[in-house]
């Protein structure tokens, strides 16, 4: 076994999720031992949040059968809460989020509020203080006729922006602009993969779904829900060449 060193922080929302409640008791065990096993710490190997681990080191920690291990990885993928790809004796394994739930900023600002807000609605109550805080420099400036708000720009910016690389995917683009069921899907989409990368992916869509096989994408709503499908397509089709889609 290795010599684990360090600590990693759960949100006590863990209790909430689905492999939590809706899964079976060793599932949870063998996610919990992946998010131990990857890095605390980016080194000459591995990234934070990245590791290199096999079946056997996993059946090792948590006395799992190779089939439970097998269909607990599955499950963990499709939810995109990590991405794998094969090596020599084991495999690459990522821990999508490792990095935005081993910060301790991402819980603060929740302790500071409503325990059961979600996610969600952390980061509309974040813009909407961000109007707020603005709104209220606005009225003490009698000079300024429109409030400041460059937090909510900016993310205006770069949906309008990732929506526009869907011309080439879908004529009927110009139509979301204005549509918050895709630019909803395009914020969480940034969450899962970076602005960065998100873009990457978008760009390869004209090109994968005229492949047999590979699921048809056109909206951002789409490419949510078929994320995973996409990633397994891709690394079929580039086995030795693999193009990561996730964050």
């Amino acid at each position: 076994m290795r010599d684990l060193k360090g600590a990693v922080w759960w949100a006590r929302k863990t209790l909430e999720s689905d492999i939590f409640c809706k899964k079976p008791d060793k599932w949870f065990k063998i996610w919990f031992c992946l998010v131990q096993l990857v890095n605390h710490t980016k080194n000459k190997e591995w990234d934070k949040g990245e590791c290199h681990t096999s079946y056997g080191e996993i059946s090792e920690y948590t006395g799992a059968k190779k089939s439970e291990i097998d269909h607990c990885i599955r499950f963990l993928k499709q939810a995109t809460m990590i991405a794998t790809r094969k090596a020599t004796r084991g495999f690459h394994l990522k821990v999508i989020k490792y990095r935005k739930y081993q910060d301790l900023k991402s819980y603060k600002s929740d302790t500071e509020s409503d325990s059961k807000s979600d996610t969600k609605a952390t980061q509309k109550r974040h813009r909407s203080d961000t109007i707020k805080k603005n709104d209220k420099n606005d009225k003490n400036d009698k000079n300024d006729k429109e409030p400041l708000q460059p937090q909510v720009v900016d993310d205006n910016k770069t949906i309008s922006e990732t929506i526009f690389l869907f011309k080439e995917t879908n004529p009927s683009y110009k139509n979301w602009y204005a549509n918050k069921t895709q630019r909803n899907a395009i914020t969480r989409l940034i969450e899962i993969l970076g602005e960065e990368r998100l873009k990457q992916v978008i760009k390869i869509l004209p090109a994968t779904n005229k492949e047999q096989y590979a699921p048809t994408i056109t909206t951002p709503l789409q490419l949510e829900n078929k994320l995973a499908q996409l990633k397994i397509f891709i690394e079929k089709k580039n086995k030795n060449k693999i193009i990561e889609i996730n964050g």
